[in-house]
């Protein structure tokens, strides 16, 4: 998130087709052409669920351990809590949902649920649970779920606006759950893949709820052998799962992940290229290219949901006010920021919110101009206060982004100070403190439907920024109660130009693509567009 992924109406969800492919070279320094999907299909009734889809078996090698190296680590693992990725990625591992994104992202597919109806009108959900365990053995019941779900819509979710428009869950009996809604939602069934919709099972999260945080139960392909703040995150199958390999036996494959927090950037590339690791996260763009010509190594350039942003906190002075917001923007050199710093991985954006489905090609970039942004300080008012400028520690590139900021914002006038801090320090701040200007983050979604970061960034205080336009409120909420493809698209085309262009919403570089390498022995590693990994598939095999 920075979630939280990622369409529509059931069909429509199906019908989805992105078509966000992973790269194997910089791209280009401006916007693609919009990417058109099909038209979605009529709604049905019909009971339907996409059966699981895994990679063929030919060659797989099962048992090993993974080594992974990853610039951040989980806040909780209680599925309701967290809007971290370093917590989002781990729980998804661990837990189901009654539906999923499937192989690549974009798609929705069956997970605890076997298969599901909806009704004629769009507003009965009913779901036929498959039989699997949780990982200690217990049978997951409809309780189980009627609880989990009841969780993620209570007011201590961090999703909970995922779910405002249920009206009841029921269990008629004791493999069928029923949800009710008040009117059709567009994109319910992606929410229901929302990690926030995880499955736990009732009777051990109420036997210690603070506990479960660091030690769950779930019913994913994984469970928590160890759990080492700081350091690691260690991984072993759950003797329970459910699903089946590309090979007719029990996923996943491995036999052991380790998952180690390396917060520094050249040290994850030095650890890969010594053979410490097997698999490294956000490699930096300065060493891309020499990774992807190593022998024995192997580059990930991967299409995500993502954008790389400055987020702006709009109720504390001087970002609280639009001409400020505006003059940040117009003073932000991005072509500059996308050679020097992302070495032409990545696009220009138009945009605040990731490209999804609904992005439009149509909305103009607002172009690198002093003058205009010293004209737009002058209207704001600005008194020459420093400005925070809040970065992760240890963000190679987040650091050199700050740097180049700090000169381009004082050729207009605005005086910069840069703050660097652990990222979840950070977050933990600005979550719950209002006297933060600007944070230099990236922002994900965590299911394949516009609604879930649309709604999340201008219609909560979670993120800090405040954001109250309720223009962008009414239409967001057009979008997502309707199944009409066009209406869908004209709204979020009309959110997508006031947050960027009218209200400057947020300061935002590039849409960047997911950057991982590892080594030729490790197969089926695959970054999903919700920014993932599905690590049940990936497989290794270190033969000589």
């Amino acid at each position: 998130m920075k979630k939280n992924i990622a369409l529509h109406f059931f069909s429509a969800l199906i019908a989805m087709s992105l078509l966000l492919t992973a790269c194997s070279a910089p791209q280009t320094q401006q916007p693609p052409a919009a990417t058109q999907p099909p038209a979605p299909a009529a709604p049905t009734s019909a009971p339907f669920a996409p059966a699981p889809s895994n990679p063929p078996a030919a060659g797989v090698k099962r048992g090993g351990e993974l080594v992974f190296a990853r610039s951040e680590e989980p806040l909780t693992l209680d599925p309701i809590t967290p809007g971290d990725n370093g917590s989002i990625f781990t729980i998804v591992q661990i837990f189901d949902t009654l539906v999923r994104v499937g192989p690549t992202g974009n798609e929705v597919e069956a997970g605890l649920a076997s298969s599901w109806d909806i009704s004629a009108d769009g507003k009965t959900y009913t779901f036929k649970l498959r039989d699997a365990k949780f990982s200690n053995g217990d049978p997951i019941t409809t309780d189980d779920v009627l609880f989990s779900l009841e969780r993620a819509r209570s007011k201590d979710s961090a999703g909970s606006f995922a779910y405002d428009m249920v009206d009841t869950i029921t269990a008629p009996d004791a493999k069928t759950i029923v949800v009710t809604l008040t009117g059709s939602s567009a994109p319910f069934l992606s929410d229901l893949a929302y990690y926030v919709a995880s499955i736990v099972p009732k009777k051990v999260f109420q036997a210690d709820p603070q506990g479960f945080a660091t030690k769950p139960v779930g019913s994913g392909p994984f469970m928590i052998q160890s759990f080492t703040r700081g350091e690691d995150i260690v991984l072993t199958p759950n003797p329970n799962y459910w699903e089946m390999g590309g090979d007719g036996k029990p996923l996943p494959y491995l036999d052991k992940i380790t998952i180690k927090y390396i917060a520094e950037s050249s040290s994850r590339v030095l650890g890969l290229q010594n053979g410490d690791f097997d698999v490294i996260q956000d490699v930096p763009y300065n060493d891309a290219n020499t990774l992807s010509t190593t022998p024995g190594l192997k580059l990930e350039v991967a299409e995500i949901f993502g954008l790389k942003y400055v987020y702006l906190n709009e109720t504390y002075a001087p970002t609280d006010n639009k001409d400020f917001r505006l003059a940040l923007n117009y003073a932000t050199d991005r072509e500059a920021i996308l050679k020097n710093v992302y070495f032409g991985y990545g696009t220009i954006p138009n945009s605040c919110l990731p490209r999804m489905r609904y992005w439009s090609k149509d909305v103009p970039m607002i172009p690198y101009d002093l003058a205009k942004a010293k004209e737009s300080l002058a209207k704001s008012g600005y008194t020459g206060q420093p400005l925070e400028l809040l970065v992760p520690a240890g963000d190679s590139v987040g650091n050199q982004e700050a740097v180049m900021l700090q000169q381009m914002w004082k050729d207009a006038g605005i005086n910069t100070t840069i703050k660097q801090e652990d990222l979840g320090a950070l977050l933990d701040f600005t979550h719950k403190n209002n006297q933060w200007n600007t944070l230099a983050l990236y922002t994900t979604s965590d299911i394949n439907d516009d609604d879930e970061l649309a709604t999340l960034k201008t219609g909560s205080t979670y993120w800090g920024s405040h954001y109250n336009n309720p223009t962008v409120t009414a239409l967001l909420k057009t979008a997502r109660e309707t199944v009409d493809d066009k209406v869908r698209a004209d709204s979020y085309a009309k959110v997508q130009e006031i947050l960027y262009d009218e209200d400057g919403f947020c300061v935002p570089f590039t849409y960047t693509p997911a950057l991982a390498a590892y080594h030729d022995y490790v197969h089926n590693w695959d970054t999903l567009t919700t920014g993932w990994w599905w690590l049940r598939n990936v497989w290794v095999d270190k033969t000589p």
